[in-house]
């Protein structure tokens, strides 16, 4: 009988939870705030943890948290834990004093009022934010982080309903910092994008706009004019930006090394087969679909 499992298993020491700096528990349904509590004994090192999807957490294991790992925690991640009510927990996050990366995608309870908290206790030091899917958010939320996270490189409010094209003004007032930015499926205007990409888009490395329906001409051109470092982008959904202006796009912002175009009927063979970057890979146009299958059916078997 193989011993293959049995070997693996010993790895798992006191030794080995001692020095562990990274856990995700991520998905662990049955995990209790008990059960976090008795975990967080065997890891004392802890800088990044992500116990996203962990239905049964509450604010109580937040506290436990931050009574063990208050001065080393740097990156926490809570998406969708929707038994923990954030306000809450704000007197655990007062104590993490390194925190720097703090995830809370899909939490109901989030707020204005738990952001603007949040910043003025940790804003100058805060590396990432996710707000993904946090539907109570508004225009407030992202002036708060604009004003007092000067120090932010990675920020999501993508799928949050309540946003305006103030929202875009806010972060273009304080975005010297990000370089990661998803924007998905907001309601932003074709003008509005333009405008902050013009006077923040030199910054950007990563960039999404999926399902921003109103994303077009003027979005395109500022894309190609002001947005050179970007490595990735995601245009999926954009169904009003043309062959012709992605070419612009691609041939101007030489550094971009993946092209995310899922949903684009638009797209035909005339941009994939005509770009003029070859390091480019582009995921998701309907021609790409096409042509892999065609390849695969071609191939005889061997």
């Amino acid at each position: 009988m193989s011993r293959g499992p049995k070997s693996r298993l010993t790895t798992f020491s006191p030794a080995t939870f001692r020095s562990l700096v990274t856990l995700s528990l991520k998905g662990a349904a049955h995990l209790t705030d008990k059960g976090l509590g008795s975990l967080v004994q065997l890891a004392p090192s802890l800088q990044s943890l992500n116990l996203s999807q962990c239905p049964l957490l509450t604010a109580k294991g937040i506290d436990t948290l931050a009574i063990w790992y208050g001065k080393t925690l740097e990156e926490l991640y809570l998406d969708d834990c929707l038994a923990i009510d954030v306000v809450a927990m704000l007197t655990a996050l007062k104590e993490f004093l390194n925190l720097q990366v703090l995830s809370v995608a899909g939490s109901p309870s989030v707020g204005d009022d738990f952001v603007r908290h949040i910043v003025a206790l940790r804003g100058s030091f805060m590396k990432e934010l996710v707000f993904a899917s946090c539907c109570n958010l508004t225009d407030k939320t992202v002036e708060a982080v604009g004003s007092t996270c000067s120090s932010l490189v990675s920020l999501d409010i993508s799928y949050i309903c309540n946003l305006t094209d103030w929202t875009l003004q806010h972060i273009a007032n304080g975005s010297g910092s990000i370089r990661h930015l998803d924007l998905s499926h907001n309601s932003f205007s074709d003008d509005a994008v333009a405008a902050f990409l013009e006077v923040s888009g030199r910054y950007l490395t990563e960039l999404s706009i999926k399902d921003i329906r109103k994303a077009g001409p003027a979005t395109a051109l500022s894309l190609a004019k002001s947005t050179r470092n970007l490595v990735s982008l995601d245009l999926s959904d954009c169904l009003h930006i043309t062959e012709d202006m992605l070419g612009q796009i691609v041939e101007c912002c030489t550094p971009l090394r993946l092209l995310q175009l899922f949903g684009c009927s638009q797209i035909t063979n005339r941009f994939l087969d005509g770009h003029s970057n070859p390091n480019l890979e582009v995921l998701g146009a309907p021609s790409t679909s096409v042509a892999r299958s065609s390849s695969l059916t071609k191939k005889s078997p061997e």
